[in-house]
């Protein structure tokens, strides 16, 4: 398992939050560039991106190769700076997935929750991704 570095911290912070291009307001993402859940069956790490439009919208990513948070979030920052649009890293856990049931929990050194967790936005998006699943928070 990983141990999260002050390197990785560095370049998970200067992830965490990209400055929209413009406007933003009515912006509706194209779903096929931006679903809302892009998870993996397995364990893996997963982040929380809340995107700077009206109306709000997050996504949730999880990659079960990921060494590290930063890994997980790097492809979605990487198109979301491209197309100009605004976000954050909210925080990050994992997510343990099969095809019946979906657990999400822990946290990240990387991207650190300010405040409580929210498992419970991931979870939404993620009911509705995979509504055959129980999924869980803890």
């Amino acid at each position: 398992m990983a141990t999260t570095t002050p390197e990785e911290r560095a370049q998970a912070a200067k992830m965490r939050s990209g400055e929209s291009g413009g406007g933003g307001a009515g912006l509706m993402l194209d779903p096929t560039r931006f679903p809302p859940v892009e998870i993996e069956m397995g364990t893996q790490k997963y982040v929380l991106i809340k995107l700077l439009i009206e109306p709000t919208q997050y996504l949730v990513r999880g990659n079960c190769d990921a060494e590290y948070h930063k890994d997980a979030a790097h492809a979605t920052v990487q198109r979301l700076q491209q197309d100009s649009i605004g976000y954050d890293v909210l925080g990050g856990g994992r997510i343990q997935a099969d095809a019946k049931a979906i657990k999400i929990f822990g946290f990240s050194y990387g991207f650190p929750w300010n405040g409580s967790a929210r498992h419970d936005i991931a979870a939404e998006l993620i009911k509705w991704a995979y509504p055959d699943a129980a999924v869980e928070t803890s």
